[in-house]
């Protein structure tokens, strides 16, 4: 449909922003500083909450949407932003640190791989 983008995952909407830096402007945003994602968490047909989100930032990550040593938002800031619990983002961070998308640095957060 128009003002969907197609992936191999299903077709997510084109306005996904990020609040993060050196993202196409289209994507990005800024909101006091902080790193937020914002997904539209409805689209996800019959994903669960954590897959559809693991799978979005997989494909972001994948794509360069997200740079390789950028910070991804908190968890409990991102799970703030999308509406979600905690254990939704834990899920989907935890999948894409076992898949080396992202690393996790000590009380410093998690940050896309190379």
């Amino acid at each position: 449909p128009e003002g969907y983008a197609s992936s191999g995952y299903g077709s997510i909407p084109k306005t996904v922003s990020f609040y993060m830096t050196d993202v196409p402007r289209e994507t990005i945003g800024e909101s006091d500083g902080e790193q937020v994602f914002f997904y539209d968490m409805e689209s996800r047909g019959d994903l669960s909450l954590y897959e559809y989100l693991y799978r979005c930032i997989r494909h972001d990550i994948a794509h360069g949407k997200v740079e390789p040593g950028q910070k991804l938002p908190s968890k409990r800031a991102l799970a703030k932003q999308l509406g979600v619990s905690l254990i939704t983002i834990e899920a989907a961070y935890d999948q894409l640190a076992a898949e080396g998308y992202i690393r996790s640095r000590e009380r410093c957060g998690y940050y896309a791989c190379d």
